[in-house]
C-alpha cells in the first residue's frame, strides 16, 4: 500500500517522465480503495506501441506506487 506522502514523492521523482509520455494532460494523486495512487490523466487512451508507454508503478525507495490512467478527453482554458 502507497501512502499520499509516497505518491507525492513519486510525482516528483517522475513528473518530467511522465509529462513527456503521449497525450499527458495532467497529474495527481488519487485515493484508490485502501491506498492511494498517483493518476495520470490524459487527453485519449494510449497507443501499446507510443512514444512512451505509461507505467503500472513507480517505484520510491523500496515501494512500488501503484499508477491510476485517466482519460480525460481535451483540456483547454476557457476565458473568463
Amino acid at each position: 500500500m502507497a501512502t499520499r506522502e509516497q505518491c507525492k514523492e513519486a510525482l516528483d521523482l517522475h513528473e518530467r517522465f511522465l509529462e513527456g509520455c503521449a497525450n499527458v494532460v495532467g497529474m495527481g494523486v488519487v485515493e484508490r480503495g485502501n491506498t492511494d495512487a498517483v493518476a495520470v490523466y490524459v487527453s485519449k487512451e494510449p497507443e501499446e506501441n507510443g512514444r512512451h508507454e505509461i507505467p503500472q508503478t513507480l517505484e520510491v525507495g523500496n515501494v512500488q506506487v501503484p499508477v491510476v490512467l485517466i482519460v480525460q478527453g481535451e483540456v483547454s482554458l476557457e476565458s473568463l
